[in-house]
């Protein structure tokens, strides 16, 4: 990976923040934090995601990866 690789990672995370933000915390979670989803859904609060969170997690966490390789790809 180079420097400029790097800086369309970032740019494509950053346009993921401000696409969903529900998206982007759960993507810094699993990917900068090393959070299983498993931990991020018991942690998650109810009200946002009230039932089936850990299947929630794993289809935002699934949309947040694919908007950001469309971006790469784009």
């Amino acid at each position: 990976m180079n420097d400029d690789r790097g800086l369309q990672i970032d740019e494509a995370v950053t346009k993921l923040a401000r696409y969903s933000l529900l998206q982007y915390q759960i993507f810094c979670f699993y990917y900068l934090c090393g959070m299983s989803e498993r931990t991020i859904a018991d942690k998650m609060d109810k009200r946002i995601i009230p039932r089936n969170r850990r299947n929630r997690v794993k289809q935002e966490l699934d949309k947040a990866g694919a908007f950001i390789a469309g971006c790469l790809t784009g």
